[in-house]
C-alpha cells in the first residue's frame, strides 16, 4: 500500500522497488555498497534483475524425490509425465482443481511469483477460503495474488501498473468485480502480479492458455507453503507439503501428481 501511495502521488520517477524487500535483501544493499563505496565502481541505473535466482532441480532429481516419499509412507504416487504440461494444467484449472506450480529455480525474496505457487480459478465461490482452511491453515481473510499477463493488467485493474514482483497494490475495475472475488482483499485492493514471457514464459503460457480454455485471463497466485513455513525449495518439500493438505494436484516441471480421485 505504501508502494501504491508512492506511485499515486506523481512525482516520483523511475521508482524500483526490488523483490527482497525484507531481511533478506540487506545482502543486496550490502553488495551495492561494496561495489560503489568500498570498490569505487560507478552507479549506473538500470531495470530490476530477475528473481528467479534458486537453482533448479533434473528430473532425475524430481523422479528419485517421488520415489523416495512413495518408499517412505509405503504408498504409490499417481504420477504422470506430462507430453504438453501447460495444456494439461491449465484444464486442471479451468476444471476447478487447487494445483501446486513447482517450476524451474525458486523466487529471491518473500513472493511467490509462478515458480513455487499454489494456483487456482479466482472466480471459483469459495475460493480463498477454502484454500486458506484446507491447505495453507491460516486466517480466513488472508489475501491472494491475481496473477496477469503483463499486457492484460489494464484490463482487468483500475491503474494496470506493472508490478512483476507483487509488491504494488490494484483495484479490481467494476466490471470484474464479481469474477475476481478470490483475489480481492477485504479492503477492496489486490496484490497484482504482471506476469511477462522474458522473464517468466512457462507461467505466462499458463496464463495464456488458461484464458483460452477458462475465458479469462487471471490466475489466483499464492506461495507454495503453508502458515508458519517457508516457501518450499525442493521436490521432497513440495511433495510433503501436497500429501498434507488438499491441493488436487502437483506438477513438477514436467511432472503431474494427482490425487488418486482426481
Amino acid at each position: 500500500m505504501a508502494n501504491h501511495k508512492l506511485l499515486l502521488k506523481g512525482n516520483t520517477k523511475n521508482l524500483y522497488m526490488q523483490p527482497a524487500a525484507g531481511d533478506n535483501g540487506l545482502a543486496i544493499g550490502c553488495a551495492y555498497y561494496g561495489w560503489y563505496h568500498v570498490y569505487g565502481n560507478t552507479k549506473k541505473a538500470g531495470p530490476g534483475g530477475c528473481p528467479f535466482l534458486g537453482r533448479s532441480y533434473s528430473a532425475e532429481e524430481i523422479r528419485n524425490a517421488i520415489r523416495d516419499y512413495g518408499d517412505e509412507n509405503n504408498t504409490m504416487l499417481n504420477v504422470s509425465v506430462s507430453q504438453d504440461v501447460i495444456l494439461e494444467t491449465a484444464g486442471l484449472l479451468a476444471e476447478g482443481n487447487v494445483v501446486g506450480w513447482f517450476n524451474s529455480g525458486a523466487e529471491f525474496g518473500p513472493r511467490a511469483l509462478g515458480h513455487r505457487s499454489i494456483l487456482a480459478d479466482p472466480r471459483i465461490p469459495g475460493i480463498r477460503q477454502r484454500i486458506n482452511r484446507d491447505i495453507k491453515f491460516r486466517e480466513d481473510f488472508r489475501p491472494f495474488a491475481p496473477a496477469v499477463k503483463i499486457e492484460d493488467a489494464g484490463k482487468y485493474f483500475i491503474y494496470g501498473w506493472e508490478s512483476p514482483y507483487m509488491i504494488l497494490v490494484d483495484l479490481v475495475k467494476p466490471e470484474w468485480a464479481a469474477e475476481l472475488q478470490g483475489v480481492v482483499h477485504v479492503d477492496g485492493t489486490c496484490r497484482l502480479q504482471t506476469v511477462s514471457r522474458e522473464w517468466n514464459a512457462r507461467f505466462y503460457e499458463l496464463i495464456n492458455r488458461f484464458e483460452k480454455e477458462a475465458g479469462i485471463g487471471v490466475l489466483l497466485n499464492t506461495s507454495l507453503n503453508r502458515k508458519g513455513m517457508p516457501i518450499v525449495e525442493t521436490p521432497s518439500q513440495a511433495i510433503g507439503l501436497f500429501f498434507s493438505g488438499a491441493m488436487d494436484a502437483l506438477v513438477m516441471d514436467d511432472f503431474i501428481i494427482r490425487k488418486t480421485n482426481l
